[in-house]
């Protein structure tokens, strides 16, 4: 596939316990088109540069060192994600595909395979596949931790605010910039750690209830959001956490209108689960067909 030439961007703040061995994932995968990794050490104090130069992929990759706030919940990902983007149209500025992928992430070894018939579409913005361990998400949308975009829909997305939350209004962007957003069952992910889980528990229900409150979620979606994290440890406090979080959460960077059609989407699933709840859950958690 010499058509496809896909940038790899890695934010990377204190992940020495993670960069090599998602280097050494990135050296075993399979796929036949061109791949680069830009890894952005972001203001990192436990080694993550030297971890990464361990293995002879990660000596490879573009090293970038950054200094943002660190602070998930003030955006540090996201802003060291756009300094290697920045990156990427220097040393490629041919790139067709550009991917935000997280240090904490194990990549099946067919990962690029059982998306590459994908990469050619020009209609298809952003896509991904499915976590099976380290925390399910819905099949419905690309986890934030992997997403894969085209050219175009990335440049579509320069007025979105790099703020939490960027990775959950993207698609709803794409979808009225006419992308369409694609997850494949068939493509596995594995998480070291649960999405959010980076500094901490209490910081990342925190940050989930921030997120919530800013890209507009309907008051009933929330509520049994909130509910269903009561299943997950913290459990009862970690839910408190995540309601404070909402109530604190202060004014949204993003546009009402954004927030409408997103709320909008949730009231669209609160529909369909009261509809045939089976069916449901199944299609928005199995990545087996029925």
């Amino acid at each position: 596939m010499d058509l496809v030439k896909l940038i790899i961007v890695t934010p990377a703040h204190n992940e020495a316990d993670n960069i090599e061995n998602l280097a050494l994932n990135l050296a075993s995968l399979k796929l036949n088109f061109e791949v680069k990794w830009i890894v952005v050490d972001d203001n990192s104090s436990d080694g993550t540069s030297q971890a990464l130069r361990r293995t002879s992929f990660g000596k490879s990759a573009e090293l970038v060192t950054a200094s943002t706030s660190g602070r998930l919940i003030e955006g540090a990902a996201f802003a060291a994600w756009n300094i290697g983007i920045r990156r990427a149209y220097e040393i490629a500025p041919d790139f067709t595909h550009l991917m935000k992928l997280d240090a904490d992430v194990i990549l099946d070894s067919e990962y690029f395979l059982a998306l590459e018939p994908l990469f050619l579409d020009r209609t298809i913005g952003i896509l991904g596949g499915v976590i099976v361990r380290g925390g399910r998400e819905q099949n419905l949308h690309v986890p934030g931790p992997v997403k894969i975009y085209s050219r175009a829909c990335l440049e579509s997305l320069q007025h979105l605010p790099l703020k939490p939350g960027f990775d959950v209004l993207d698609e709803v962007v794409a979808s009225t910039q006419g992308f369409r957003v694609v997850v494949d069952t068939k493509a596995k992910i594995n998480l070291n750690r649960r999405i959010g889980k980076s500094q901490g528990a209490l910081h990342g229900r925190r940050r989930n209830g921030l997120i919530c409150r800013w890209v507009g979620y309907d008051p009933i979606y929330f509520l049994l959001h909130l509910a269903r994290y009561t299943l997950r440890k913290p459990y009862i406090f970690g839910s408190l956490w995540m309601g404070f979080g909402f109530l604190t959460a202060g004014p949204s960077p993003y546009a009402h209108d954004l927030r409408k059609i997103y709320a909008a989407s949730q009231r669209k699933k609160l529909k369909q689960l009261c509809s045939n709840p089976v069916n449901f859950i199944f299609s928005t958690y199995s990545t087996k067909k029925r």
